[in-house]
């Protein structure tokens, strides 16, 4: 991570709360938890910002990695 710390903008993607996208494809929006409250990740919002508009970090997705990357690899290849 430490080598992207030069750039100026960073690649986020949003969340909204779980029961507001109950409808949304699985594989594209899992459900994740931050801060012990359960969080859909709309990849398909996927943007850019920058790097001086990210207040503070919430927390960390770490051991959602594969979710997100799965999300991710749906959002461009469909699989």
């Amino acid at each position: 991570t430490g080598l992207l710390e030069q750039l100026n903008s960073r690649v986020v993607i949003p969340v909204a709360p779980a029961q507001n996208a109950k409808s949304f494809p699985k594989n594209l929006c899992p459900i994740l938890e931050i801060n012990n409250k359960k969080y859909a990740l709309l990849s398909h919002q996927i943007t850019t910002v920058s790097a001086s508009f990210l207040a503070h970090k919430e927390g960390s997705l770490l051991l959602n990695r594969d979710e997100i990357i799965s999300a991710l690899d749906f959002l461009l290849t469909g699989i």
